[in-house]
């Protein structure tokens, strides 16, 4: 029996076993089980220290805190890891959460005059499943109009989705970003995403 194959999508010879290819970068399976995904993060968790109150993890998110933030994940999905505080006055309902399959956000447009806006903007909501995406990023610093802090840039597929506010104060909660940059670097060193924060 052979221990290799063809890749399907460029034609290359590859391991049997392989999840994806060495030479076109291509997943070769549609889905990790959840458990891989939820174990990994799990683990991250367990082992990184939590450095900041904007977060909170596995079972201290309750449905109740769930509710109060307005994101919900899926039925089936196991919620791993909320950014959400409440705060009465720095609360621009941008939240993010992740599950053991996906990354749900709200967010804020990555405009110039959403320092302005930002209390009545209609918000930027949506959801990715985490394997296989290509990149995974809090990003840079807002470009408001003014000096007030709205958000940090959510990186998607290289792409801006939308701005998020790390934090519940006036500057934002550094120890929140590199929770989240160090989590996505986990899950690329493992294959769940294809590739590392690049300015982590």
């Amino acid at each position: 029996m052979s221990n290799t194959k063809l890749c399907p999508y460029c034609g290359e010879e590859i391991l049997a076993e392989a999840k994806k290819c060495k030479h076109c970068k291509e997943w070769l399976e549609d889905n990790v089980s959840s458990p891989d995904i939820r174990d990994i993060i799990e683990n991250y968790i367990n082992t990184t220290p939590i450095k900041t109150q904007f977060i909170t993890t596995k079972s201290d998110i309750t449905s109740e805190l769930l509710n109060e933030s307005k994101i919900a994940p899926k039925e089936g999905e196991i919620p791993l890891l909320l950014c959400y505080k409440k705060h009465l006055m720095y609360d621009l309902k941008t939240r993010i959460l992740i599950t053991d399959k996906r990354i749900y956000f709200k967010a804020l447009p990555d405009t110039f005059l959403i320092g302005l806006t930002c209390n009545f903007a209609k918000k930027i909501e949506g959801n990715f499943e985490i394997h296989g995406l290509n990149y995974l990023e809090i990003a840079k610093h807002d470009h408001a109009f003014g000096t007030a802090y709205v958000g940090h840039q959510l990186k998607i597929n290289n792409e801006v989705v939308g701005l998020v506010r790390m934090g519940t104060e006036l500057e934002y909660d550094e120890e929140a970003i590199k929770f989240l940059n160090g989590l996505f670097n986990t899950l690329a060193d493992k294959g769940i995403i294809r590739n590392r924060v690049r300015q982590y």
